[in-house]
């Protein structure tokens, strides 16, 4: 996981605002066959997540998997409050934040949209 998220900020930097963990690992719940969920907002393709991600479950033996979104789709569905999105917001871990308020943000709007259902 630590290898995804420095190979990812090594070429793709300048296009990702945030990299959350999400998921059984997040929980604290992964069993030995578990994979590892990333949330990748930003513009990196689903491609180049997986040009990363490949070469480290060959080197060893992590499974990774990466999901994409850009930005503006993000917060649309947190707005919207999409049960997926949510979960991430309430058990993710940020591995990387660009901008120190963006996921913050984000996870208090969920709350106040989830709330409000």
């Amino acid at each position: 996981m630590d290898e995804f998220v420095r190979r990812a900020l090594e070429k793709y930097r300048d296009r990702i605002d945030e990299i959350i963990l999400f998921g059984s690992v997040a929980r604290g719940e992964a069993g030995e066959d578990s994979d590892i969920d990333i949330l990748v907002i930003g513009d990196a393709s689903l491609e180049e997540l997986v040009d990363i991600s490949f070469p480290i479950l060959l080197e060893q033996g992590e499974i990774i998997s990466a999901k994409n979104m850009d930005k503006g789709h993000f917060d649309f569905l947190v707005h919207e409050g999409y049960s997926f999105i949510r979960n991430v917001l309430e058990e993710g871990i940020i591995l990387y934040e660009r901008m120190g308020e963006a996921f913050g943000e984000s996870r208090r709007e969920a709350k106040v949209s989830k709330s409000s259902i």
